[in-house]
């Protein structure tokens, strides 16, 4: 088996030419300005300026699922979707589809070059930022699919002038120090997309004071807004999904994603793409998109390699999901009650996170055990020790140790003595190195 993380030229690249990715965070806006990427972008020709119909996604949790589904439905429609999302699992490729196509090694160190060669002073994703539009621009689509990195207002992608849509999915405490310590304040980074000329389409909220911050800038921007929960609403009836506005009902088949915020993801989506390309997507098209969107890493079952064959011979289903957040352990907490099963959990944490606040609400929908495990990656993990001190301060019934998630996944395995779940769980880059091995395995 090929040792993880595997060789990434497209990210060694970018850090020569940009410096690391994940360093200090912007703290506010009179210390950050997108003016250089303008710069720089302008330098490039605009590309930018000369993109198809785009959408924009914004929010803390949900954001690159609402991007799979809308790629999902655009494409079953028969149309070539550009789109930039992040993070990645595996290899920094994943960022970039072009025309319905993931971006080749070479092309994409080839968009690298042709930024490096400008010499402007530009942040890693800033870097990235340039290429997608460099790549966008100078092929032919029928839509541009972007996700925002951090925020909103300030992030890169952010210097397009005018989207068509703008969806922005739920909204939850992360990035606090970048992003600001209320979910009013987070919220009006998510806002910052939203401009004039766009139709602006909000997930359900857990606070009102989020929904007004919404309202306030698309009246600023005079847009169109259809919020969730208001305007808007999704449920499930007899394993099908509805979809309500006040213009129409699309009913479809249970969406291909995992849980019950996917529905709301898929809804979002659904509307996201009624409003940029009615008449050119078919309530068939709409179907086939909602259950075939795929977005690895998010509740994904694990069903090949030797993760998955030491799991099934104890009769546990193995699954991953990268949520790290108190609001992605909320929505994984609704999951794991819902199946009503024995469930253990492998756990890691990136060195920033709050570990204890992520278990607790696992730990309370029924979680048995938590085997601790630090990720491999370019970001610094929480040492396993201290998410096994942080399980145990959530007071998990069982807690242990682990090097790795090959060993977390052999001792949860031994351990079972009942049909279950095993939920490999915090760090995307803990995920990422669980569906390598199933990937590489010989």
């Amino acid at each position: 088996m090929r040792p993880f993380p595997p060789p990434d030229p497209v990210a060694a690249a970018f850090q020569t030419g940009f410096g690391p990715e994940f360093g200090a965070a912007f703290a506010g806006e009179d210390e950050f300005t997108l003016e250089p990427l303008r710069k720089a972008l302008a330098a490039l020709g605009d590309p930018h300026l000369r993109l198809p119909p785009l959408v924009h996604v914004a929010g803390t949790n949900g954001k690159g699922s609402t991007v799979a589904f809308t790629q999902a439905i655009l494409t079953a429609a028969g149309l070539k979707v550009h789109a930039f999302t992040q993070p990645h699992l595996i290899r920094t490729t994943e960022r970039l589809v072009i025309a319905g196509a993931p971006i080749a090694e070479d092309a994409f160190l080839g968009l690298i070059e042709r930024v490096s060669a400008l010499g402007a002073r530009l942040s890693h994703f800033e870097a990235q930022t340039a290429c997608a539009f460099l790549a966008f621009a100078e092929t032919p689509a029928d839509a541009v699919v972007l996700e925002v990195g951090m925020g909103g207002l300030l992030d890169a992608t952010n210097v397009v002038p005018s989207p068509a849509v703008c969806l922005i999915a739920s909204i939850g405490a992360d990035h606090v120090k970048a992003l600001g310590g209320s979910l009013p304040a987070i919220a009006r980074h998510k806002a910052g997309i939203i401009k004039p000329g766009a139709q602006v389409i909000t997930a359900p909220q857990s606070d009102p004071a989020i929904d007004r911050v919404f309202e306030a800038q698309a009246m600023r921007a005079r847009c169109p807004l259809l919020m969730g929960g208001v305007d808007w609403t999704v449920r499930k009836e007899e394993g099908r999904l509805l979809v309500e506005s006040p213009t129409a009902l699309f009913d479809l088949p249970a969406p291909s994603l995992s849980g019950a915020h996917q529905e709301i993801n898929a809804g979002l989506a659904v509307l996201g793409v009624d409003a940029l390309a009615k008449e050119r997507v078919s309530q068939t098209a709409l179907a086939a998109g909602v259950a075939r969107a795929h977005w690895p890493g998010r509740l994904h079952r694990i069903r090949r390699g030797p993760l998955a064959a030491r799991a099934a011979a104890k009769g546990q289903a193995l699954f991953a999901d990268g949520g790290c957040n108190p609001p992605a352990a909320e929505a994984l907490a609704a999951w794991i009650a819902a199946q009503s099963l024995p469930t253990t959990l492998i756990a890691g944490f990136l060195e920033d996170k709050d570990a204890e606040a992520f278990l607790k609400p696992l730990i309370a929908a029924g979680v048995r055990a938590v085997y601790a495990s630090a990720p491999k990656g370019p970001r610094p993990p929480m040492p396993s020790a201290r998410v096994l001190v942080a399980a145990e301060r959530a007071k998990a019934p069982f807690a242990a140790s682990t090097r790795d998630v090959s060993e977390a996944v052999s001792r949860a395995t031994a351990a079972a003595a009942e049909p279950g779940l095993i939920l490999i769980t915090g760090a995307l880059s803990l995920v990422a190195e669980a569906l390598w091995m199933s990937e590489t395995a010989a």
